[in-house]
C-alpha cells in the first residue's frame, strides 16, 4: 500500500500516478510496460529516460527477451543505485543554483526487491527542480506496484500453461513400454513443449558407477561425445545422481560444477533432476536452455 503526502491541494500528480498504474496493468507484456514508463517520463519532464530491469525478476518466461541490468554495461550512477537501493543524483558544480541536479537514478522497489532502476538525465542548462524530483519518486513507487502485479499475473499464467503441457506429455507417454523409445519420446516432447535447447536422459549403471546416455532431443550424439558416458559424482549430472537432489542453475558461468561441452556450446542455464523410484536414483533428466534465468 502506498500513501502520498499531498502538500498542495491543487497538485494532481497522484491522479497521473493512478492513471499510469491502470495503464500499466492493461499492457500485454514487460516490453510495453518499460516503453510506457519511459515515454511518460520523457514527455512529462522533457528529458532522457531509461528503465533498467533487474535479474532475477526479469526477464519473465514466455515473453520476448528484454534488456536487463548488467554490471559494467551501465553508468556509474545506475551501478551505485543497484548496490545501495537508494536514490542517486549528479549535480553541476560551480553553478549559481544550489545543487542543480541534471541526472537522477531511482530504484524501482517493492518489498525490498529491486525490480529495476529508472535513470533520467537532462541538458546541464535545464536542471531538474525539486518538484520534478518529487514527481519521479512518486512515479517509481506506483510503477513498482503495477510491475509487481504484472509479474505475478504473468508467472501465474505461465505456470498454468506449463502444467497443461506436463499433463499433455504424460498422456502421450503413458502407454509406451520400451525404455529407449520412452526416453526418446520424453526428451522430444519436453523440448517441443517447453522450447528448451537440449533435453537428455541418463540411466545409472551401478556396476561401473557411471551414467549412460539413453536419449536426447538432439538428432544425434556422436559416439565419442562426453555426453555418452558421465562419471558418477562429476559435474551437474553426476552430482545429482550421487545426491538424489535436483540442481537448478540459472547461469552456468556462475556454477563451479558445470562442465562445458563443445556439442552444447550455447548453454546458458541448466536444470538437472533425479529420476527416482522409492528414493532410489535410477537416472537423471538434464534440461539446458540458451537463456539465463530460464527456469522458474
Amino acid at each position: 500500500r502506498i500513501f502520498l503526502k499531498v502538500s498542495n491541494p491543487r497538485d494532481t500528480s497522484w491522479q497521473e500516478y493512478l492513471y499510469l498504474g491502470e495503464e500499466l496493468l492493461r499492457l500485454p507484456d514487460t516490453m510495453h510496460v518499460v516503453q510506457k514508463i519511459q515515454s511518460t517520463v520523457e514527455t512529462k519532464l522533457n528529458c532522457g529516460c531509461k528503465l533498467w530491469l533487474c535479474e532475477p525478476f526479469y526477464p519473465l518466461p514466455g515473453e520476448e527477451p528484454v534488456e536487463v541490468f548488467q554490471s559494467g554495461a551501465v553508468s556509474e550512477i545506475v551501478e551505485s543505485v543497484k548496490q545501495t537501493k537508494q536514490k542517486a543524483t549528479i549535480a553541476i558544480s560551480g553553478s549559481k543554483q544550489q545543487n542543480p541536479v541534471i541526472e537522477i537514478a531511482l530504484p524501482v522497489t517493492t518489498r525490498d526487491n529491486t525490480l529495476g532502476i529508472l535513470h533520467v538525465w537532462r541538458n546541464s542548462s535545464i536542471p531538474f527542480t525539486s518538484v520534478e524530483i518529487e514527481y519521479l519518486e512518486g512515479l517509481v513507487a506506483f510503477a513498482a506496484v503495477s510491475m509487481q502485479v504484472n509479474r505475478q499475473v504473468t508467472l501465474k499464467n505461465w505456470r498454468f500453461d506449463q502444467l497443461a503441457l506436463v499433463r499433455s506429455v504424460s498422456a502421450q507417454i503413458a502407454n509406451e513400454l520400451d525404455l529407449d523409445a520412452l526416453s526418446k519420446k520424453v526428451t522430444n516432447l519436453i523440448q517441443c513443449s517447453f522450447g528448451y535447447y537440449y533435453v537428455g536422459i541418463y540411466t545409472l549403471v551401478e556396476e561401473s558407477k557411471t551414467l549412460q546416455f539413453r536419449a536426447s532431443s538432439l538428432e544425434c550424439v556422436p559416439s565419442e561425445s562426453p555426453l555418452q558416458t558421465i562419471i558418477y559424482g562429476e559435474g551437474l549430472v553426476g552430482g545429482v545422481a550421487s545426491t538424489g537432489k535436483e540442481i537448478v542453475c540459472q547461469d552456468v558461468t556462475m556454477e563451479s560444477k558445470y562442465l562445458p561441452i563443445d556439442d552444447l556450446s550455447e548453454t546458458a542455464a541448466e536444470a538437472v533432476l533425479p529420476l527416482l523410484v522409492e528414493n532410489r536414483v535410477l537416472g537423471v533428466l538434464d534440461i539446458q536452455s540458451r537463456t539465463r534465468g530460464a527456469f522458474h
